[in-house]
């Protein structure tokens, strides 16, 4: 019975609050939701929504940050690079979309990553990334 009541003091709400996408010096989440894709190789289209952490109904919330969506390559010989450019925008508050995403693998061995970064006055002030597995 002491066991138990010693996992359960160690564990709250926070800590069980779904946040795929976690940007530790705010109170923000996100998750990004694949609308057409990913595909290797060809145009992809992606959403991405932001909501408060410990919301359990995940409601979109506008960042207070300019927001920077992008591809992210990581190499398994250590090397990382960005991705060819693509646009998002914000058509509801607290929900981004991007239509012309775009990963390739050709020969590279590694993995991609959608990379987010919240900035305010162009110092970036917190990261997360998901890492993308590719169709």
């Amino acid at each position: 019975m002491k066991i138990i009541i010693i996992l359960l003091s160690l564990f709250s709400l926070d800590v069980l609050a779904h946040c795929p996408i976690t940007f530790k010096s705010t109170n923000l989440c996100a998750d990004i939701t694949w609308l057409d894709g990913p595909y290797d190789g060809k145009t992809s289209q992606m959403e991405v929504v932001f909501w408060e952490s410990g919301d359990h109904s995940h409601e979109p919330v506008s960042p207070e940050f300019d927001v920077k969506i992008y591809s992210w390559m990581v190499m398994n010989n250590g090397h990382s690079h960005g991705g060819p450019k693509f646009s998002s925008q914000e058509v509801l508050p607290g929900v981004f979309q991007a239509k012309e995403v775009r990963m390739f693998m050709g020969r590279m061995k590694g993995f991609w990553q959608i990379k987010i970064d919240l900035s305010q006055n162009n110092k970036v002030f917190s990261s997360g990334a998901k890492r993308v597995k590719l169709k």
